[in-house]
């Protein structure tokens, strides 16, 4: 079994993440935007271990962001060891601590040099083999560092990643929903609590029902978790109990993941859990742009919120971050009695959330990464803490997602290279790059569609494809995974660098298929444009795209201002195509937003939808 390479001269470290949460679990959607990031830093190798095979989205998304991932399901603590030994990882992250189907006793065989714990267990391990626990200065103080077996590393914003900006996105830009789409009565005022029954306690209910009758207008709003008719009969009994209508506690079902975090806008204001802060759906909820109070505590599990808030903006931390039930309850009936402060609380969230450090996951995959390079370089000595410099010397290794790079004219002496992948039709300036490895018309590059290797990064100015990223796969297994396509293509492409998409519209293919004028050879001919032609081995469709899918996958690759156009006015091909009166191709440009100064790419042939 080769050990891992322990020399100083090594290249790129192997960071291990072990979970049995990498499935449909909030740990899997807060760290899936870091791996991926930490996988595109040159100084990385990412690999995760999977203490569950449970299947999700989530489990391929992160599968295909990273170096690999590796199922450890059903092998004992020892063989769990030495898989992840011969992988030569240098640095192992336990996401687990002491939860449910916990890696620690796998840990405790030292499979990797360096050991430390972050994010699913907010609270000491205990564990003589876990060198390092990740926190933040606000989430857990100096002062507090004795109730730590571990060193600390110490990350300049909230210990809490999240993947809001990149899965996200839409919430910013969307209608807020009505008290209708929320399912909640047209109460004048409601206030909210988004986590589980476990984190509440009596004190806390009580403090909850007294704002409930100092705001007589008011409701509680309540998601129904596993369990919620037995909780709701304990919390609507206490209520009346305490001289609340028990009407006046709501409860509702939890909503589709892309649509909870939208869905909990309906709310005025929410409170936070004290004995242990909301985590996850506080970061929701101020992603949301919803005023939250919160208590700050005594350890690092109920000062999320004030970590939280704190990496949002310093002012706004200082309003919705309390230091005793008193405050709570005061500072929740004034925020419900004055409309004027909680409007222009709101308002400040929801122009700081895009731009502050908390919902920034590429400027936390930097500092994370910082930390994981100091703590190997001091693994020859006794572990000490650490503490990463908010502004850190080093230029990330890979772009921010949604900051668009201001705009530059190219040089003259400098000719842009244009790509035109999967097509066949030419176009002076333009390069053909056959995907498919088959046609008449001779290419300038041939390549696999995830791969242009042949092209430096930052290297191309604009990228042009129609009817090509439905041939690929989207699942962990996929060869040409869209994902990866995707990254390919913004890899290559120069700061502000457009891309010029056209896919098949599903939407629009689907009302066809069921339109009942059609005839059985028309509907036949829309399956054909759905499932691909089959007139060869390349000829298959193997994911479909709407709108909102589309964009989702654009976003999260790094592409930003995705924009549907009518028309691209470049070449005689199918992104123009109409059938029995519609256009049946889903056409839009996007723009590479990495950093540096950014060429201004403008297509004057383009038709938009205003025209």
């Amino acid at each position: 079994m080769p050990p891992c390479d322990t020399t100083t001269s090594i290249t790129q470290l192997k960071l291990g993440f072990i979970s049995s949460d990498f499935g449909l679990h909030p740990v899997a959607t807060l760290v899936r935007g870091l791996v991926s990031y930490l996988e595109r830093d040159s100084r990385f190798e990412v690999y995760c271990f999977a203490l569950s095979d449970q299947g999700s989205w989530w489990r391929s998304n992160i599968t295909d962001g990273v170096h690999a991932m590796v199922s450890l399901t059903g092998l004992s603590t020892v063989e769990a060891a030495t898989t992840i030994h011969a992988h030569g990882i240098h640095v192992l992250v336990d996401l687990n601590g002491h939860t449910l189907h916990s890696g620690l006793p796998i840990l405790s065989h030292r499979p990797a040099p360096v050991q430390m714990s972050f994010l699913g267990f907010p609270q000491t391990t205990g564990a003589s083999f876990i060198d390092y626990f990740v926190v933040d200065a606000i989430a857990s103080p100096p002062r507090m560092a004795n109730s730590f077996s571990e060193k600390l590393v110490y990350l300049p914003l909230s210990y809490i990643v999240n993947d809001h900006k990149q899965l996200m996105f839409h919430v910013t830009s969307q209608a807020p929903p009505s008290r209708d789409d929320a399912k909640l009565p047209a109460s004048p005022f409601v206030f909210a609590t988004f986590s589980n029954w476990q984190k509440m306690d009596p004190t806390l209910f009580g403090v909850w029902m007294r704002v409930l009758r100092r705001v007589p207008s008011s409701v509680l709003w309540f998601m129904q978790y596993s369990g919620h008719e037995a909780a709701r009969a304990n919390l609507v009994g206490e209520a009346v109990a305490q001289g609340v209508d028990g009407s006046r506690l709501v409860f509702t079902a939890l909503s589709p993941w892309i649509n909870h975090t939208w869905v909990k806008q309906a709310a005025d204001v929410v409170l936070d859990t004290t004995f242990k802060n909301g985590h996850t759906t506080l970061v929701d909820a101020l992603w949301a742009g919803v005023p939250v109070v919160t208590l700050e505590g005594d350890r690092i599990s109920n000062r999320a919120g004030s970590s939280a808030t704190a990496s949002l903006h310093h002012e706004l931390h200082a309003v919705m971050t309390t230091h005793s039930l008193k405050e709570y309850e005061d500072t929740a009936v004034l925020l419900a009695q004055s409309h004027a402060l909680r409007r222009r609380l709101r308002d400040a969230i929801q122009s700081n959330r895009t731009q502050s450090l908390l919902f920034d996951t590429q400027a936390f995959a930097t500092y994370f990464g910082d930390a994981m390079v100091a703590a190997w370089d001091r693994k020859a000595e006794r572990p000490t803490h650490i503490a990463v410099p908010l502004f850190a010397p080093r230029a990330p290794s890979t772009p921010p997602t949604r900051h668009a790079p201001t705009p530059r004219k190219p040089t003259l002496d400098q000719a842009p290279i244009l790509l035109h992948i999967g097509g066949h039709a030419q176009r002076d300036g333009w390069q053909l790059v056959n995907i498919q490895h088959v046609g008449a018309t001779m290419p300038d590059a041939r390549s696999d569609m995830p791969s242009l290797h042949r092209f430096a990064t930052s290297s191309v100015t604009a990228i042009y494809s129609s009817h090509a990223l439905e041939h690929v796969g989207h699942g962990a297994d996929a060869s040409y995974a869209v994902t990866k396509a995707l990254a390919e293509w913004f890899r290559v492409l120069v700061p502000g660098g457009a891309l010029y998409l056209s896919v098949l519209d599903l939407s629009v293919l689907a009302s066809l298929l069921l339109d009942p004028t059609l005839t059985l050879l028309e509907q036949h001919r829309v399956m054909r444009m759905i499932y691909g032609g089959q007139d060869d081995a390349y000829d298959y469709h193997k994911v479909g795209f709407t709108l909102p899918i589309l964009r989702s996958y654009l976003l999260d690759a790094g592409f930003c201002r995705v924009q549907r156009v009518r028309s691209f006015g470049l070449f005689a091909d199918t992104s123009d195509q109409v059938y029995h009166g519609r256009a049946i191709s889903l056409n839009v440009v996007a723009t590479a937003c990495k950093l540096g100064v950014a060429v201004d790419v403008t297509l004057p042939t383009i038709k938009y939808w205003t025209d």
